[in-house]
């Protein structure tokens, strides 16, 4: 794809049929005209990869999270919980 640079000598360099990489370039070429028409953006395959372990990453927060409601004798919040209710109802009983 550089200016200048014979497909030709491309495809001999990497021991490749010149019509393969001329198919190769031509249907780059429709892709992102493609993508150009349907308002999409094109975005490296890198950052797809990063995206898509950020949503691994916050789908299992967000499942510990729903163990933690789902089962909350189990979660350190409730128990922590249950302890100051505890010395709260304690603390009531002595004055009284």
């Amino acid at each position: 794809m550089q200016p200048g640079m014979p497909v030709s000598y491309v495809a001999r360099r990497n021991a490749l049929s010149p019509s393969l990489v001329f198919r190769w370039r031509r249907l780059t070429t429709e892709s992102v005209h493609e993508a150009a028409r349907a308002h999409d953006e094109v975005v490296p395959a890198s950052d797809v990869r990063r995206l898509e372990d950020r949503v691994r990453e916050l789908e299992r927060h967000l499942g510990r999270s729903t163990l933690e409601v789902e089962n909350p004798e189990g979660s350190v919040g409730t128990r922590v919980l249950k302890v100051i209710l505890l010395s709260r109802s304690a603390s009531k009983d002595d004055s009284q």
